[in-house]
């Protein structure tokens, strides 16, 4: 695969090429089709390995899909790439010992929430790097809520915005993902309740005036099995006044990160 700066500049041997832009970034990809056919993929004993490996990691798609799921309300403040990211935390999940072979190796989040605790979805702009300061976070099962303390915020203190939108607010997402084990129709999660967050936010704020100390809290409703996962994430969103004076989000502009899952 080789890379471009620009539609010229390619590589003198055009052959059969495909050529494609990835999101979040400027360079111009080629790729040259090749490799085994679908047959041998299938049916060679060579690639046996090859299809056990390939049939685990789509195994950590299905739980980074559903992750992504869990924390809908942050999606739009990570970066274009964090799912990449995201997905490698899964693998070294599917790694750990869980009594299935590989190929059929299960995603046992639920086994191992310490690890995806604590995940950025920004690399430039990280969210412990804008708020700069402890949040407390209270979590209950039984009760399936999630409440954060939020400090007085004083910019230049402890909230430094490399934005230049006038106003911000947090958002709290609470969510719910299950393992992802494999059944007798493939891979499947263990939880097959409502798949999105759930979001509470606060007011807008003019990034250069002081905010007063406040509580969020987002509480779902429904069965949850012991083996799901509430996935709770933090975030900060950015506004702009539009013409009729109302406050909207800026787009591609924001952080966020999982506070905490269990």
């Amino acid at each position: 695969m080789s890379k471009a700066t620009s539609n010229l500049d390619l590589p003198a041997i055009l052959g059969n090429l495909t050529a494609y832009r990835r999101k979040g970034s400027d360079k111009l990809i080629l790729r040259r089709p090749g490799g085994p056919s679908k047959k041998q993929f299938l049916e060679d004993p060579g690639f046996d390995m090859t299809r056990k490996n390939l049939s685990d990691f789509g195994a950590c798609n299905k739980m980074t899909n559903s992750f992504r799921h869990a924390i809908s309300p942050l999606l739009h403040l990570g970066d274009p790439n964090f799912t990449g990211a995201l997905n490698q935390l899964f693998r070294i999940i599917q790694r750990k010992p869980s009594g299935t072979e590989r190929g059929v190796r299960s995603v046992l989040l639920s086994h191992h929430r310490e690890i995806v605790k604590g995940f950025t979805l920004n690399r430039d702009h990280p969210f412990e790097g804008i708020l700069r300061d402890y949040i407390p976070i209270q979590t209950d099962r039984q009760q399936l809520t999630a409440t954060i303390t939020l400090p007085a915020i004083t910019p230049g203190i402890n909230l430094r915005l490399p934005w230049k939108a006038p106003y911000y607010r947090i958002v709290l997402s609470l969510g719910i993902t299950g393992d992802i084990i494999h059944g007798e129709r493939g891979f499947e999660s263990t939880y097959t309740g409502f798949g999105h967050g759930h979001p509470a936010r606060t007011e807008w704020h003019h990034q250069e005036a002081n905010a007063e100390g406040t509580q969020l809290t987002v509480q779902l409703t429904g069965q949850v099995p012991d083996n799901a996962s509430f996935v709770a994430g933090i975030g900060i969103e950015m506004g702009m006044p539009d013409r009729y004076g109302e406050i909207v989000q800026v787009r591609y502009a924001g952080s966020a990160r999982i506070l905490e899952v269990f």
